[in-house]
């Protein structure tokens, strides 16, 4: 099993942000498979900031339903995800 670190900090964290919507987040000690789960999903990888976002066009709903999808499919993977649930509450 993988050290998880500090407090068994995940390994994938999903979060609203204010300008850019519904984002996550990997720890840069998860395999690179785990993007490309995201990315074959419709989540986009933004190299600059490290983190993936959805397309601008993704309505809440659907957005809401891709963070559910993939909080399933990588906790399934065996890794340890985290949502910020308040701050998807508007």
């Amino acid at each position: 099993m993988r050290d998880r670190g500090p407090l068994g900090a995940p390994d994938v964290a999903s979060a609203d942000h204010r300008q850019l919507g519904i984002v996550s987040a990997l720890d840069n000690r998860v395999s690179g498979l785990s993007g490309l789960a995201l990315v074959e999903d419709g989540w986009r990888h933004d190299s600059s900031l490290d983190i993936y976002t959805l397309p601008a066009a993704t309505d809440r709903v659907e957005a809401l339903g891709k963070v559910a999808d993939a909080r399933v499919a990588l906790h399934r993977s065996g890794l340890q995800v985290a949502v910020q649930p308040a701050s998807f509450k508007r």
